[in-house]
């Protein structure tokens, strides 16, 4: 119960820094679109090819509240160590150059 509590906890931290992201975003493309408009700034803007730049805004599937399923869910089922593979699996070990040139 202590790691669900921990992980609303985080959800909602997250949520509160992509919030303020998306805040600072948005209030930035604002106030650069004012000064591309605000003179002498704009005749600059215009002569090097300055644009204003477009709100933060979410697309409608990108709204979509995952689905998030919380149940008796079964780790699978380990026989012991993996298996030891050829020289290709891992970094080299000390005194090896690598992986075999094939």
């Amino acid at each position: 119960m202590e790691s669900f509590t921990q992980l609303q906890e985080q959800l909602t931290a997250t949520e509160d820094k992509l919030e303020f992201a998306r805040r600072y975003y948005n209030t930035s493309a604002r106030d650069y679109n004012i000064a591309l408009q605000t003179f002498p700034r704009n005749l600059l803007a215009g002569a090097f090819g300055f644009h204003a730049v477009g709100f933060f805004e979410a697309d409608e599937s990108d709204r979509a509240v995952p689905k998030v399923q919380f149940g008796d869910v079964t780790p699978p089922a380990t026989s012991g160590p993996p298996a030891a593979g050829g020289p290709q699996d891992g970094p080299p070990q000390p005194g090896q150059s690598g992986p075999p040139a094939g």
